[in-house]
């Protein structure tokens, strides 16, 4: 189960963490790639980003319209085809494995197994935020220390606002989600 918290502690801008599985791979980088690539990779992402938040999002549609409902229809079953294009390129593609990660708007973390990496080292990081959409976002950071032995924190570097902006945007859509989820599965929930 994912879990979101806000948390004053962190750098983040929305004070939202993402705590749940995600698919990710970290390549080291001898060095942070040039203004031009990064530039590159933040447009990339900025779309990425984008083009998730209008799927996500449903427009409002008044009941018993007959255009609307046909639209919802259709809408449904985009998402289908969606989803299972999303299964089929996974496969495909073979993305990794889910891993635990804490995430923010300026950092990652996770629990390493591994062998010790080197502080201030820099990694390129891709990140799935959503298995319907098989393209990673691809997070430039840097290696930090934490308090906790096997954690490795990474701060990420050169976000451009419209990545920042659309990854507090992504956390409060998963923290809504989690919330909605919830006052479902509560027994006691009440109805404003």
């Amino acid at each position: 189960m994912t879990e979101m918290r806000s948390d004053e502690a962190t750098d983040s801008t929305s004070g939202l963490i993402f705590r749940g599985p995600l698919r990710l791979s970290l390549d080291p980088l001898p060095e942070l790639p040039d203004e031009s690539m990064s530039a590159l990779i933040n447009s990339q992402n900025e779309t990425l980003l984008s083009a998730m938040r209008a799927f996500q999002e449903r427009p409002e549609i008044e009941e018993g319209d007959h255009l609307a409902n046909e639209i919802r229809r259709i809408d449904q079953k985009l998402s289908l085809v969606m989803e299972l294009l999303g299964t089929l390129v996974q496969f495909a593609q073979k993305t990794p494995e889910p891993r635990m990660v804490e995430l923010d708007s300026c950092s990652l973390t996770l629990q390493l197994a591994e062998e010790e990496l080197m502080q201030g080292a820099y990694f390129s990081i891709d990140v799935y935020l959503d298995p319907i959409f098989p393209k990673p976002l691809r997070l430039l950071a840097m290696l930090e220390a934490t308090d906790r032995p096997t954690a490795a924190k990474f701060k990420f570097i050169g976000l451009s606002q419209g990545v920042q902006d659309g990854l507090d945007r992504y956390l409060f859509r998963q923290h809504r989600r989690q919330v909605a989820q919830l006052s479902i599965a509560s027994p006691n929930h009440e109805t404003i």
